[in-house]
This record gives C-alpha cells, sequence and structure tokens, in this order.
C-alpha cells in the first residue's frame, strides 16, 4: 500500500512468499503487510460492516483460497474480550441461535496454530533451519580440513620428506606403528583442524606419578574459518529469505546453532584425539577441545549467522550515518586481498626464477599448497609488512633460559629483507593505497547538514582499518607452550610465538588516515579521466534520502517517528524508500520503483538529500527544501587546462619526490648500507688482503700483535674463506646495526656477527658507517733460542718485532692456514714446520700455537758424534784411574803410579733430542765401554808388580747449542756417567 506522499511500504524479502506463509498469522517484526492489508495512513477508520472489516486474505478468517470461514472455525468464534452479537445469550449452556447447529465443544488452552501465532508476534521462529545451517557449517569445515590434509601430503611427497607426523614422532623415539594407524589416524586430524580454526590449542595434558605435563600449539588455519564463517552468514541470509524473523528470533536461533556447533566442535575432537602411547602405562591424547574451541566456536558462528540474517532485514532511520562504517570494511578487505595478491604474485615470480636458475625446487609452491593451513598467515603478513610494520618473535621461559640469553624478542621488518625485497615494498604501499582511495571516493555520498554523519564519514576509515589491524593480529597468531610441574620444577613453561607487532593496529589507522585524505583532495582529480565501468565494481552503499522538513538531524519525536521508521526501512538490498514528500501528497507522479531510493536525477523536496562527494558526473546536488540544483556549468577549456596542467605538476612533483626517495634508499642501502661494510671486510678476507681487513677494522692490540697482518703473509694463506652471504641485519641500539653473515670455509658455513657503527654522513647526505671492534684470532709463538728469525708462510718476520718474551710471542691472524718454521744456518742444522690452520669461527680459536724447531740433519748428527768421540779420545789420553770431566771411571786401588792408559773400545751412540735452547745428548741406551790397564802393586814388597784391567762403561749427557756462525757445539756434564 502507499504511505503519505506516494511512498510505499518495501517489502521485507524479494522473493514472494507462499500461501503458507501468509497463513501463518500476523506479520513478523519488520515484516510489512501486502498492500491491499492495511488502510492508507491518515484515512478514516473502517465502519463496522464496511468491506474494509471484513477478514482480509491470509487472515485467521479466511483460508489460503480466500474463501469464507466455516461455521465454528476459530476465525467465526467470537474473540476473547469482543462484545456477543446482540441479543445472544451469553455464557456456558447458552442455546444456539436458531437454524444454527451447535457449535462443538472446543478444548481450553492453545491449539498449535495459535501457539504458531504467538510465537510469530513474538518475533520467534523455528530454529531447525539454523541448525541445518549449522550443520552445514560444520560439514563444510571437515571438508576443507581434509583437502588442507591432502594438500600437506603432496606437499611432503614433493619435498622428499615422508610423513612429517611420523618424522617427528620417531625424532621422539615413540614408535610410529603403535601410535599412527594408517586411515583412522587420517580421520582424526580434520576434527582437531576444525576445532583449531575455532580458535582452539592443539595439544596434550596427563599427569602421572606425581608430574604433569603439558604441551600446546596454537595454529589458526584461516582458511577453514573463513569457509565456516561464510557458511554461516549465507546460510543465515538463506533461511532469513524463506522464515522472516524479528530480531528476537534472530539471535535466538542464531545462539541455538552456534551452541550446538560448538558443543559438537569440543565433543569431536575429544573423541577423535589421536593416542601417542610413550610407553606401556602412559599414553598421551593429542586434541584440540577446550574451552577456548566451545567459545571461539560459539562467539564466531552465532555472530555470522545472526548478521547473515539480519543483513536482509530493513534498516533503522539512522542508518544512513553510519554506513560508511560498513562500506569502510569492505574496502579495507579489498585493500588487503590487492596487497596479498600483488606481493604474492611478486614473491612467486621472483623466488621461481632464482630456484630455477638453482636447479630447486620453488618454494611458493609449497606455500601454495598449504594455503588452507597457511592461508590467513600469508594475508596478514603480507599485509602487516607493507604497512611497514614487522613480525616479532617471543621466547619466555624459566630463570635457566635467561642466564643463557634464549629468551627475549626478535622484530623482522621488511627493511630486514634483501634491498630487492623491500624496495618493491616500497612501491607497492603507494599503489595499495592509491587504489584503495579511488574505491573510496567513487560515489561518494554524505547526509548534508548532520554533525554525526560528517564525523563518521571522517572517521570511519581509521577506526576500520585499526579494527582490521586488530583481526590480522589474530590471524597472525603462532604460539606454542609447554609446561611441567613436578620434582624438577614447580609451575615451569616454556614459550614461543609469533605474530604481528603490537603497533601494527597504529599504522593501520594511519593508513586509513592517508586512504581518507587521498580520496578527497587526489584521486577526485583523476577519476574524470578513468572510465566509470573500472570502478563500477565496487560501489560503496548509497545514503538514502532523509525525510523532514525544516530540522537538519533525523531525531524524531513525534508521534509519527513510527511511520517515519517504516517508511525508511530499505529493501533486501539495502537501499532505502523515501519518506512523504508533499510533491506525493498533491498527487505529483512519484519517479522511482517502489522500494528503491531516488536517483539523483529524482525530484525530491527533501532538505536532507544526499550530498555526492566526488560521485561523477550522474550526481546531482541538492539544494534548499523544496528546490533542486541544477548540475555544475563544465569547465571551460582555460579552467581545465589549468585543472590538468595543475594535476600534470602535482602528479610530476609527487612522482619526483617518490624517485629521489627511491633513488636514495636504493643508494643508501647498497653504496652506504652497513651491510656493505661487512661485505668489504669480508671480501678482504677472502682476498687475503690483510691491509685492506685492518683498514676497516683494526684489532684492538699492540702493533707488535699485528705484525702478521701483512698481504704477503695473509695472502699466501691457503684454505681461506671462500665465501659469505649477509643473511640478516638488525638495529642494535643507537646507531648501531648487528650485521649476520654466513661465511663459507673448506666447505663448511660458519655465522658470524659484526657490528657496525654510524659514523657521520659522506657525500653530504648518505650515510657512513664503520665497522666496530672486530673479534681476531690470535696465534701464540714459541721461537727457539737464538733465532733471529722465522718464516710464516715462507715470509720472514723478525723475532725481534714480535717482542717475545720468555720465548714466546703473540700476534694477530687472519682465517687460512699457516706455516711456520726457521730459516737454514748450516748444513749441520734443518727445520721443523709447525702448521696451524685458523677457523674463521671462532669457537675454533681456543687453541692457535706454533712451535717451530730446528733439528740436526745427518751431517749435524755425525758431527755430534764426532765432538763426543773426540772429547772422549781426550780423556782416554789421560792416566789417572779417573780423569777430570771423562765419562768413565776404573777401580785401582793399588795400582803403580803413572803406570795406567785407557784405551776406548767401543765409542757409546749419541741420541739427540730438541730442546728450548737447543739439544740434548745421551747415551743412556747405547754406552760404550773402555779399558784400564795399569800395574798393580804385591801384596808385600818383596812381591813384583803385576798387570790388571778394568773395563769401565761408558756413558754420556749433554747438551749441543747453535752458534750464530751454524756450528755446533757439543758440552759434555760431568755426571754423564
Amino acid at each position: 500500500m502507499s504511505v503519505p506522499g506516494g511512498g510505499q511500504y518495501p517489502s521485507q524479502d524479494p522473493h514472494p512468499q507462499d500461501p503458507q506463509q501468509h497463513n501463518a498469522g500476523p506479520s513478523q517484526e519488520g515484516q510489512q503487510p501486502p498492500q491491499s492489508a492495511q488502510p492508507p495512513y491518515g484515512s478514516p477508520a473502517p465502519q463496522y460492516g464496511s468491506p474494509a472489516s471484513a477478514p482480509q486474505y491470509g487472515s485467521a478468517g479466511y483460508d489460503s483460497a480466500g474463501s469464507a470461514p466455516q461455521y465454528g472455525s476459530p476465525a467465526s468464534a467470537p474473540q476473547h474480550g469482543s462484545p456477543a452479537p446482540q441479543g445472544a445469550p451469553v455464557g456456558p449452556g447458552s442455546p444456539a441461535p436458531q437454524g444454527v447447529a451447535p457449535a462443538p465443544v472446543v478444548a481450553t488452552g492453545m491449539t498449535p496454530e495459535q501457539l504458531k501465532q504467538k510465537l510469530d508476534a513474538a518475533g520467534l521462529s523455528n530454529p531447525l533451519p539454523s541448525l541445518a545451517v549449522g550443520g552445514i557449517t560444520y560439514l563444510g569445515g571437515i571438508l576443507v580440513s581434509v583437502l588442507a590434509i591432502v594438500l600437506l601430503a603432496i606437499a611432503a611427497a614433493i619435498a622428499d620428506m615422508g610423513n612429517p607426523v611420523q618424522a617427528t614422532l620417531e625424532g621422539m623415539d615413540i614408535s610410529p606403528d603403535e601410535t599412527l594407524s594408517g586411515l583412522a589416524s587420517a580421520l582424526r586430524f580434520p576434527f582437531q583442524l576444525v576445532a583449531m580454526a575455532m580458535l582452539g590449542s592443539l595439544g596434550f595434558s596427563k599427569t602421572f606419578d606425581g608430574e604433569s605435563l603439558s604441551a600446546s600449539i596454537r595454529l589458526l588455519p584461516g582458511v577453514v574459518t573463513v569457509v565456516m564463517v561464510l557458511l554461516s552468514f549465507y546460510g543465515g541470509r538463506f533461511v532469513q529469505r524463506r522464515q522472516a524473523a524479528g530480531k528476537l528470533g534472530i539471535w535466538v536461533s542464531a545462539a541455538l546453532a552456534g551452541f550446538v556447533v560448538a558443543l559438537v566442535t569440543v565433543i569431536a575432537a575429544l573423541i577423535f584425539a589421536q593416542p601417542i602411547p610413550v610407553d606401556e602405562d602412559i599414553t598421551l591424547r593429542l586434541h584440540a577441545a577446550g574451552f577456548d574451541t566451545f567459545f571461539g566456536a560459539f562467539l564466531l558462528l552465532t555472530l555470522a549467522h545472526a548478521l547473515g540474517r539480519i543483513s536482509l532485514r530493513a534498516r533503522p532511520a539512522w542508518w544512513p550515518l553510519v554506513t560508511d562504517l560498513t562500506a569502510g570494511f569492505k574496502l579495507a578487505l579489498t585493500h588487503a586481498l590487492i596487497v596479498t595478491v600483488l606481493a604474492f604474485a611478486g614473491l612467486t615470480v621472483a623466488t621461481t626464477i632464482q630456484a630455477l636458475i638453482d636447479g630447486e625446487t620453488p618454494p611458493m609452491l609449497y606455500v601454495i599448497l598449504l594455503l588452507p593451513l597457511l592461508g590467513g598467515y600469508v594475508l596478514s603478513y603480507l599485509t602487516g609488512l607493507d604497512l611497514l610494520s614487522a613480525l616479532g618473535v617471543s621466547i619466555t621461559g624459566p630463570e635457566l633460559f635467561d642466564e643463557f640469553g634464549v629468551t627475549g624478542s626478535e622484530f623482522f621488518s621488511v627493511f630486514s629483507m634483501p634491498w630487492y625485497t623491500w624496495l618493491g615494498a616500497l612501491v607497492l604501499i603507494p599503489v595499495g593505497l592509491i587504489l584503495a582511495a579511488l574505491l573510496w571516493q567513487h560515489q561518494r555520498q554524505v547526509v548534508p547538514n548532520n554533525v554525526v554523519a560528517l564525523a563518521v564519514s571522517w572517521a570511519a576509515l581509521p577506526v576500520v582499518y585499526f579494527v582490521g589491524a586488530l583481526g590480522l593480529m589474530i590471524l597472525a597468531r603462532f604460539s606454542a607452550t609447554v609446561g611441567y610441574s613436578g620434582s624438577f620444577g614447580d609451575g615451569e613453561v616454556i614459550g614461543a610465538s609469533l605474530g604481528l607487532a603490537a603497533w601494527t593496529p597504529l599504522l593501520a589507522g594511519l593508513a586509513g588516515v592517508i586512504v581518507e585524505l587521498l580520496s578527497r583532495f587526489v584521486t577526485p582529480l583523476a577519476a574524470p579521466f578513468i572510465p566509470a565501468k573500472v570502478l563500477s565494481w565496487f560501489r560503496r552503499p548509497l545514503a538514502p534520502a532523509l525525510a523532514g522538513t525544516g530540522a537538519a538531524t533525523l531525531a524524531a519525536g513525534t508521534a509519527g517517528a513510527t511511520a517515519t521508521d517504516q517508511a525508511l526501512a530499505p529493501s533486501a538490498q539495502g537501499v532505502s524508500t523515501e519518506p512523504a514528500d508533499s510533491a506525493a501528497q498533491t498527487g505529483a507522479p512519484q519517479t522511482g520503483a517502489p522500494g528503491l531510493a531516488p536517483t539523483a536525477q529524482s525530484t525530491t523536496s527533501s532538505p536532507y538529500a544526499t550530498v555526492p562527494m566526488g560521485g561523477g558526473a550522474a550526481a546531482v546536488a541538492a539544494g534548499p527544501a523544496g528546490q533542486e540544483q541544477a548540475p555544475a556549468a563544465p569547465l571551460s577549456p582555460k579552467a581545465r587546462k589549468l585543472m590538468i596542467g595543475g594535476g600534470i605538476a602535482v602528479g610530476g612533483a609527487f612522482v619526483l619526490l617518490v624517485g629521489i626517495a627511491i633513488a636514495f634508499n636504493v643508494i643508501s642501502s647498497t653504496v652506504f648500507s652497513p651491510e656493505k661494510r661487512v661485505e668489504a671486510y669480508l671480501g678482504a678476507l677472502q682476498d687475503g688482503d690483510a691491509a685492506t681487513a685492518v683498514e676497516i677494522s683494526a684489532p684492538n692490540a699492540p702493533t707488535a700483535q699485528q705484525v702478521l697482518l701483512t698481504n704477503a703473509i695473509a695472502g699466501s694463506a691457503e684454505n681461506r674463506i671462500s665465501g659469505f652471504e649477509i643473511v640478516d641485519s638488525e638495529e642494535s641500539g643507537d646507531d648501531s646495526v648487528r650485521v649476520t653473515a654466513k661465511v663459507v670455509q673448506d666447505g663448511v658455513s660458519t655465522t658470524r656477527n659484526f657490528f657496525v657503527e654510524r659514523n657521520g654522513r659522506t657525500a653530504l647526505v648518505f650515510p657512513e658507517w664503520r665497522m666496530g671492534e672486530t673479534e681476531y684470532a690470535y696465534l701464540e709463538l714459541q721461537i727457539p733460542e737464538g733465532a733471529s728469525t722465522i718464516l710464516v708462510n715462507s715470509q720472514e718476520v723478525a723475532v725481534e718485532s714480535l717482542a717475545a718474551e720468555g720465548g714466546y710471542a703473540v700476534a694477530a691472524v687472519l682465517p687460512g692456514q699457516y706455516t711456520v718454521s726457521l730459516p737454514e744456518v748450516s748444513e749441520f742444522i734443518g727445520s721443523e714446520e709447525s702448521p696451524v690452520f685458523v677457523s674463521a669461527d671462532p669457537e675454533g680459536w681456543y687453541e692457535l700455537f706454533a712451535a717451530p724447531t730446528y733439528t740436526l740433519t745427518e751431517a749435524g748428527t755425525a758431527e755430534v758424534q764426532s765432538q763426543v768421540d773426540t772429547a772422549l779420545d781426550e780423556c782416554a789420553k789421560s792416566t789417572e784411574s779417573a780423569p777430570e770431566s771423562c765419562p768413565f771411571e776404573a777401580w785401582a786401588s793399588r795400582m803403580v803410579e803413572g803406570s795406567g792408559s785407557w784405551t776406548i773400545d767401543t765409542y757409546p751412540t749419541v741420541e739427540i733430542e730438541p730442546t728450548q735452547e737447543g739439544w740434548s745428548v745421551s747415551s743412556y741406551d747405547s754406552p760404550g765401554e773402555a779399558t784400564f790397564a795399569y800395574q798393580e802393586k804385591g801384596w808385600s814388597e818383596e812381591d813384583a808388580p803385576t798387570d790388571a784391567t778394568d773395563v769401565s762403561t761408558v756413558r754420556v749427557s749433554g747438551s749441543v747449542t747453535l752458534a750464530e756462525d751454524g756450528t755446533l757445539t757439543v758440552d759434555l756434564s760431568e755426571d754423564g756417567w
């Protein structure tokens, strides 16, 4: 029917109702009766007996065909509180009217039909369709989970990982054959994935012998979550189209469906828990059931189902004031998807090309296969990094972890990646902002003269982007905890988490502000030059024209507020009808189809007609009440040229500034970056360029300890580092950067950390960096007595320059293989080399020692033997039984004085051992013999002397020293026999 002003009641449901729904009783909340069911507002009340007073089609008094009610039907019975027919007796036992059969006795209480009418009048409805939607939602989650597991198995097969669960169990010394039973295990995990998708955590908790152990992993399979939420939302819309219900009925049925699905989710996760037998008496049960799972499923699915149904209901009168909020959520999601798709495509192309060059499997192939599990993380991480936020890794644990430096937080931003990655991000950021601004400014409409509408128009995007970032943080959250309580500790918990930094919502809100400003002041200049079809796929909801005749607000305190609310209620498509206007009351023809808001070309007398803000040529600005402004006159050629020229100038300046900024960042990050200093240092080590290495970062050591840091010595060292790669760069305090590099030496990779400090600027604008104190390896040298020079990698080094003390010296060296020896002195002396390998890993520096020694050649050994023999011959010239300083002695107590003589029977064979001062000489293992012949006195003076002999063992010991002229000197000790 028509409302005052020529407007019509909007239909609750665009689809026609079936006859049974028309017979259901009075109209439900928010549902309007047919146009013939109610007289126009303001028309006189129907008189008794008039056609208007007869039961209408679909009322309780007529059946679905519109026939008259049968006698005795509930419709013909007097209603409670209605007067009895004139002259008819009232009360039990009253006779029936003449000519009419007595009415059958009706049981007291409500019939099912009456109960249904009462529930319909209260806005309640049959919950079975909503429960069916809940079942379909859960089944959809199971199907997506099965798909995720299949794709995970494919990814594992491509990576030749085998069964990752089996490998994990084998690593825990648990037999997979006892734990996994093939098909049974494959059937269990989909139910756990659905529980995890409803914000549950996968884990176990077990207490045995007084020891309590628990572990959990919170990983959100975002795609499963999104599928279940969308099924619940659109299932709610499907139910609402066929079962229009009031607000109470919507929330009751949604809460009931959410409760049932949440209960089923928890129970199924418990029933299909994965048993993990540890030993004969202990079995762990791995599942994702818990309070977090129940409440997560209940809240997510209840809200999704209720919002799906509410989206088809009539909008309240104040809806045009806040419609920017819902449109903002659409834009924020579109912005995130655009950024994610572009960034994902760029990463896929770049990594695939590199992988094909290296002959490896493209890594993004695994990411694509794992999207059902990791899709939420891909969306949140790429969007968060594009907002210039950071990923935070946090580890917590007991105090023992603190002592070893395990706990703490680390953050990784897009600038932690290679330069070409963050350069691509810097290009993608403005692209995403400009595209979002173009979409946001198109068909912008604001309710004029309303402070609330204006405030919401400005605040919508910052608020929505801020709230959307909170959702991203939930999607990005990954955490794992292990708890223990028992004899070894009480309440010890170890946790690790990965997610977006806490300041992500602030950056997202700032992005919303930028998009809003661009959409108002920049993109309208470009919008006229962009075909409308390019932007037509994204439309912001149009704010309906608000009724009123002289006030600038939407508040209505009169008795006609209800009628106004009904007139403002939009159709199922969310478009409002226009309330009564003066033109309609005077019989003017109404423009537009019933139930649709008037277009910009429609005539209206409302002072609250929507004002298009950059909506395009078709938008018409509304003027004062009762008037319509003509479209603005087209720009003159001169004005158009000025606008185009100004736009080109502003765009050129913007491009120039962006180009300068990009060029500055590229040069700063490639030529003048802290990583470049580390690369230059490692390049010097690789080339054996000790002079450059010392120039970049000199060791904190005296000059005497830097003697071996020369190009000749370092350049001739073998097994220097063969390659390096910068793998990380992170700020460490003010004006300091910690650069992590992977160094390869002799096929072994080592990770080294270097600290680079800011040291002013170079070329006036670019930062200058210098290496901090770098850790060097130090080689300890043992220098033989009398050596004036040593050889390091065949290069002579003066011992005096080493400042040796006590025969020892210390010198800094670069990684590589070194050979320390002594120069040749004479034909008697050789040198024994001392090789030393200096690793690039500081952990291998604890034992760097070189001890070059002189060795005797064969000629030298013969010389020592000759000098020993000569010394013995000198001793043998003595006639004494015990020659002084000689290594032999005879027992001759009654020797005739002067009658003795020595004969060397065999010379001892000397054994030579090196010492710090030279060599030691001994013959303990191969002594010689000497015979002493003498005249022995008789026992009396009359007895003549007799000949006697005594054999003595000859053992020598002593030392051999090297003179400066290269000669050898043997010094036999007196106690050498």
